[in-house]
């Protein structure tokens, strides 16, 4: 089970995660798009077309993300470009194994081969790739999950947001 989170708009990229996974050609595989925007029609139109409409499911706006985060084999992040990802770092808190584009805010949330697998912004090719070597690796996701977790609460837990601004305060 994949996912991804965000509004369904243009900069979210979700149209390049559909294009990978047609490219991929995985029946078993489903997609959750989360999230509501001016793409839904678009996006529902071009699963149809790459014959993946069965496969991707649109869920609307949800209040239990965190709960469906935990049941994923995989998240993915295809954004075109991107300030600080809420939906990437709430994955990363779930100990998802991330598949992301290399935009801004991503790049500095996911080391490639450690924390996740980075690919180049809208390479279709190489998003497809990684979804692939993700899923046909469960040992090596489940690593990168953990370690995307660790970084997670070693960096954006509260209570390190509290210690760095302490740090910061105490210094003035």
């Amino acid at each position: 089970l994949l996912a991804c989170v965000g509004r369904l708009t243009p900069q979210k990229g979700q149209d390049l995660l559909l294009h990978a996974l047609g490219q991929l050609g995985m029946a078993d595989i489903d997609l959750l798009l989360i999230g509501e925007g001016e793409d839904e029609a678009k996006l529902r139109d071009l699963a149809a077309q790459l014959g993946i409409a069965g496969q991707v499911h649109f869920t609307g706006y949800r209040r239990d993300v965190s709960r469906i985060l935990g049941t994923l084999d995989l998240y993915v992040h295809p954004a075109r470009f991107e300030g600080m990802p809420n939906a990437l770092l709430e994955a990363m808190a779930a100990g998802c194994p991330i598949v992301a584009s290399a935009a801004d805010g991503s790049r500095e949330l996911i080391t490639d081969g450690l924390s996740g697998w980075l690919v180049p912004v809208g390479n279709v090719e190489r998003l497809a790739q990684a979804i692939g070597a993700a899923l046909n690796d469960p040992a090596a996701a489940r690593r990168r999950g953990a370690h995307a977790r660790a970084r997670a609460v070693a960096h954006y837990s509260l209570q390190a947001m509290i210690s760095a601004w302490e740090r910061i305060l105490v210094r003035q």
